[in-house]
């Protein structure tokens, strides 16, 4: 599901329309919703449309649910199928502003990220796929190192703009200037997590394979001066 109006009543681009060709393989299987606007409180509608994007679903079937910029290691997913736990949570790493940008807490250790969690559809019986993240996360098995959460990656000024159409802007006030500083400085953007910092990594073999085989294609999404 896409809506087509930000938060802040700015146009969205229809991503997946206008890059058919990169999922071109995988069409056949995608159901895509594109839907106006709807508010956060409005449960009854979103409950009504997460029903509709499974309606083939079969009781034998795995669901994963997470936002798009959580991505589960597809080496894992075969593991899940054998555990015998009713919800499953990933835990990622967390990356933000550049792929290599490794969020770390004030002790040095890595920011854990509990985010996709993996369900069959008989919880769908008694929970919306929002109360099973929200509610149900974390409970079960946690399958540790599964995934990366890339959050607020691109260039500076992408970054910007995703801040500037984003609900809580007016908490961090972006503006180019201060994305830069964050940036150079390994600064999270938000003043209730200045505890973190951005750890930029100088060895890739931590990100999934595609991007390691690709990197031609990601190296504007790569920071080259290590702190």
């Amino acid at each position: 599901m896409k809506t087509t109006i930000h938060l802040e009543e700015t146009k969205k681009n229809i991503i997946l329309k206008n890059h058919k060709f990169l999922y071109k393989e995988y069409l056949d299987k995608i159901e895509y919703l594109k839907i106006s606007k709807i508010g956060h409180e409005d449960i009854h509608k979103n409950s009504a449309l997460e029903s509709n994007t499974l309606k083939n679903v079969s009781e034998t079937d795995l669901i994963l649910f997470g936002d798009v910029d959580e991505i589960p290691n597809s080496l894992r997913i075969n593991e899940i199928k054998e555990l015998n736990s009713e919800i499953i949570t990933f835990h990622n790493k967390m990356f933000l502003y550049r792929l290599n940008g490794l969020v770390k807490n004030q002790y040095g250790l890595n920011f854990d990220w509990y985010g996709t969690v993996c369900f069959k559809p008989n919880l769908l019986t008694n929970f919306s796929l929002t109360q099973i993240r929200d509610k149900l996360r974390g409970n079960g098995l946690i399958l540790t190192d599964s995934g990366w959460h890339f959050t607020s990656i691109g260039t500076n000024q992408q970054i910007l703009d995703k801040f500037l159409n984003w609900g809580h802007w007016s908490e961090i006030k972006p503006s180019i200037e201060y994305i830069n500083e964050c940036i150079n400085n390994g600064k999270h953007f938000h003043p209730n997590y200045q505890n973190l910092k951005i750890d930029y990594q100088k060895h890739l073999n931590f990100l999934p394979l595609y991007v390691q085989n690709h990197l031609h294609e990601f190296n504007h999404l790569i920071k080259k001066e290590y702190f």
